[in-house]
């Protein structure tokens, strides 16, 4: 079937040509779900940074200066009146580091990393999906313009006909009336779907954030049926796909590592001392009153080992009891997102499965509708066929195309949503 479409759709005022692979890449690039998701994964990846840097010591560097008037007791106890100063300048390194902690929460940290990764790539996805649905609408909207202009020339050359035959008297001027009625009816028609495809222009524009007020233009002339999966074959090894694939279940498996990790800080971690340690290397000036002794060189070092028993340390049940009920939210997530992927791609395959028939179908009947117009156009031809004949053959073709065309559209767009569950998305040619 070759439809005609209309020259506005390649004249019109800022209109830009897109096609399905442009469409699917700046849907993974443009929409704001996929640029939250990657800033949540610098943010993921800048804690892991931050984890990793915990094991390293402080460094600092400053001076002081300190000075004390009037009473002060000395470590015997003994009351002294003073007047003194002190000026300390130097560099000071200081570790304050719980290991078992540190470790296990940056192992926690590179899960939620892992996570926020795989996070993008669902987002990432499922947006390719709706775009592409949006995609599709479109091409469908400009073939229905194609299909009513189509209906309206072939109505009008027919009504010039029958008019030409009323002015011969060979004709009743009630038949060149009912054409003319179906030729406003085929017009108003066409505005609607000049109207329809606008929206539709705008809807994908939205999706792919670009500016509404330029028209898009499908590079597609009319829907093609598109195969990305063979969906007729058994759905079993499809699912199996699926939960190998999808971003959204390694998401869910990183969490429950993660979960896990932070579960072992806890009650392994706890365990570990934490290290505290404290250098200082500088110059040291002070006196009694304005007198000075001169900067001397001053060094001082401090290491330590220290357990936190009770909250937050050894023995803090509650802490541990919920950081176990956190990984079992996690594990149900996981069963809970298994049992979505297996649905969505049962529900996907079936979908694909029925239009799949409904597109075979829909083919038939518009070469039968192409031949009934043709053989009734011939009648008409020979004075045999009445008009309202050739009006309803031209009503049924036109219904015929427009079923077929929604039917091819529906059915690239479930083919395009099993391949989201199954974990990936692409182009494909169409037939």
């Amino acid at each position: 079937m070759r439809l005609l479409l209309p020259l506005l759709l390649s004249t019109a005022l800022h209109a830009e040509t897109i096609d399905l692979p442009t469409t699917l890449r700046l849907a993974g690039a443009n929409a704001i779900d996929v640029k939250l998701a990657e800033e949540k994964l610098a943010e993921a990846r800048a804690d892991v940074q931050q984890r990793t840097l915990a094991f390293l010591p402080v460094l600092n560097v400053g001076v002081g200066y300190t000075n004390v008037q009037g009473a002060i007791q000395d470590i015997v106890g003994t009351v002294l009146v003073v007047d003194k100063q002190q000026y300390t300048a130097g560099v000071g390194m200081s570790v304050d580091l719980s290991l078992g902690d540190a470790l296990y929460q940056r192992l926690a940290a590179k899960q939620k990393s892992l996570a926020a990764e795989k996070n993008v790539e669902s987002e990432r996805l499922a947006r390719q999906v709706d775009a592409a649905s949006a995609y599709f609408d479109l091409v469908y909207a400009a073939a229905i313009v194609g299909v009513t202009q189509e209906a309206v020339s072939i109505s009008s050359d027919y009504g010039k006909q029958v008019a030409n035959a009323v002015q011969a008297g060979v004709a009743f001027k009630g038949d060149a009336l009912r054409v003319d009625v179906q030729t406003k009816r085929n017009e108003l028609d066409l505005e609607r779907a000049k109207g329809a495809l606008k929206q539709a222009s705008v809807a994908l524009a939205e999706k792919l954030r670009l500016d509404p007020t330029v028209t898009l233009t499908p590079a597609d002339g009319e829907p093609r049926t598109i195969q990305l999966v063979d969906a007729s074959a058994n759905v079993k090894p499809l699912i199996e796909k699926a939960l190998a694939n999808r971003p959204e279940l390694a998401r869910e498996l990183a969490a429950i590592s993660a979960r896990r990790a932070e579960r072992d800080a806890i009650v392994k971690g706890s365990w570990v001392p934490t290290l505290t340690a404290q250098v200082f290397a500088g110059g040291l000036d002070g006196g009694i009153g304005s007198d000075m002794r001169g900067l001397d060189d001053t060094q001082s070092y401090f290491v330590g080992l220290k357990w936190k028993i009770g909250a937050g340390g050894l023995f803090d049940k509650g802490r541990r009891l919920a950081a176990e009920s956190r990984i079992r939210q996690a594990e149900l997530n996981e069963a809970k997102a298994k049992e979505s992927i297996t649905a969505q791609v049962v529900a996907a395959a079936e979908e694909c499965r029925v239009l799949a028939k409904q597109v075979t179908a829909g083919r038939a009947a518009v070469k039968a509708a192409e031949e009934n117009n043709k053989l009734t156009h011939e009648r008409q031809e020979f004075a045999v066929g009445i008009v309202l004949e050739t009006v309803l053959a031209e009503q049924e073709l036109t219904r015929a195309r427009l079923d077929y065309l929604q039917t091819v559209t529906r059915h690239n767009a479930a083919q395009y949503l099993l391949k989201q569950a199954l974990g990936t998305t692409s182009a494909a040619s169409g037939k």
